[in-house]
């Protein structure tokens, strides 16, 4: 991919730090602005100790803070961009009528605060909620909206506050890596499938226009190849992780060997992608015309053969991406992070990167008021000092102009004056 096919409203975020936290592990990255386009400047990933989340809810708040506080003394860390468990937080497109004048926007709210009932598990008193117009016809809006307990997301906030962080959004995996994973280029086109595969699940996304309109998870992720492999073979967990990384389930001898042993399980994580894609293209049948573009990332989407295997059991063509797309040309810059690691950092490096639409942001409204009048105060402030550090250094070089001009001028003076006195007295 060439430079010229960067997005141009693709940029990077203040303070373009992101943290993709699931139940077992917790990634970070650092992005910065280059000549050459975006390009990451530190990374890293962190098991989280287990105990501290259960499908993304917080089980010990003492030692979640104590957790991220280790992260936040380790890199250093202030403000961050973070991406809450998939678990948590509810993400459905919502079709509202059109209505005119000054309360079309009213009207859209209410429908959403009304549709969470009939779409999650909480009530509206519950809820906190964030929408986007995804687009608009005649009569009909269709919005995307997300929703969690506002309940849980105070308690998120205050076990990074706690750790000495300030998160600036809270977002969706699928959110932050729609807007790295998929070619700004192809972004208009017909919808593309993300498939993530994790440590403890596997993520299907399917994206329209950058926003997320369909997801479904199957209960089958990189732990749990790790774990057949464990007890085949009898040997540790680290051992078992290094085989797969290293043999994968492709043609060689040692591919095939593991892949004898995970055929069970690979075959229902197909099954289990394969009718999530169905049921979507049943549900959507206009936007399913055509073939779709089909990613494949993660932390365990780098198991070599494992995109080959999907496709011939899909019957789809199945393509590994990384996260640079829109940040950098890879035939200029070569990123710290080689190609497999990024595909596990995709979801951290989405966070770090905005688009030109609105972000949907899942942060408490009344931290976001805060935060609103903090920016607000601070930016005054430095502009208050800005203006009176200016005047002061113009009262500065009037001052040694003044002075300047003064020691040049008397000579000058004191010779015509005694020129003049002279005369007179003759």
């Amino acid at each position: 991919m060439s430079s010229s096919r960067f997005h141009p409203s693709v940029t990077l975020a203040p303070y373009p730090i992101g943290i993709d936290m699931s139940d077992t592990m917790l990634r970070v990255v650092e992005l910065r602005e280059t000549k050459l386009g975006i390009v990451p400047v530190r990374y890293d990933a962190l098991p989280i100790p287990p105990g501290l989340f259960d499908n993304g809810a917080i089980v010990s708040k003492d030692r979640v803070v104590s957790f991220l506080r280790s992260v936040q003394q380790k890199h250093r860390l202030s403000f961050v961009h973070v991406a809450l468990p998939t678990a948590v937080v509810y993400t459905y497109v919502l079709k509202v009528p059109v209505t005119s004048g000054t309360v079309a926007s009213l009207n859209t709210y209410q429908h959403v605060l009304e549709s969470v009932e009939s779409h999650t598990s909480l009530s509206q008193q519950q809820a906190m909620v964030s929408y986007r117009v995804l687009h608009t016809t005649d009569n009909i809006r269709v919005v995307e909206v997300q929703a969690i307990e506002l309940a849980l997301a105070e308690r998120y906030l205050a076990c990074f506050v706690q750790a000495g962080l300030t998160p600036l959004s809270f977002e969706t995996p699928s959110s932050a890596a729609a807007r790295v994973l998929i070619p700004s280029h192809k972004v208009h086109n017909r919808p593309a499938v993300l498939i993530s595969i994790n440590e403890t699940h596997t993520s299907i996304t399917i994206v329209h226009n950058g926003a997320p309109i369909y997801t479904a998870t199957v209960a089958i992720g990189g732990e749990v190849f790790d774990e057949l492999l464990t007890s085949a073979l009898d040997v540790s967990s680290a051992e078992a992780a290094r085989m797969l990384a290293e043999h994968g389930i492709s043609s060689t001898q040692g591919g095939k060997k593991l892949f004898t042993i995970l055929a069970g399980t690979l075959s229902k994580l197909a099954d289990g992608i394969g009718h999530a894609y169905t049921t979507w293209r049943q549900q959507e049948k206009k936007l399913s015309v055509g073939t779709n573009d089909i990613y494949l990332y993660g932390p365990h989407s780098s198991i070599e053969g494992l995109a080959d295997y999907l496709s011939l059991a899909l019957k789809l063509s199945v393509v590994p991406t990384h996260p640079w797309h829109n940040c950098l040309s890879l035939d200029d810059v070569v990123p710290m992070m080689d190609r497999k690691t990024s595909y596990g950092f995709a979801i951290a490096v989405g966070l770090c990167v905005k688009g030109s639409g609105k972000t949907l942001n899942v942060l408490p409204p009344k931290e976001r008021l805060r935060q609103r009048q903090y920016f607000a105060m601070r930016y005054l402030i430095h502009r208050t000092v800005a203006i009176v550090l200016t005047v002061i250094l113009a009262i500065i070089v009037a001052f040694c102009v003044w002075r300047l001009y003064t020691a040049l001028k008397l000579p000058g003076s004191r010779h015509l004056s005694s020129q003049k006195t002279s005369s007179m007295i003759q």
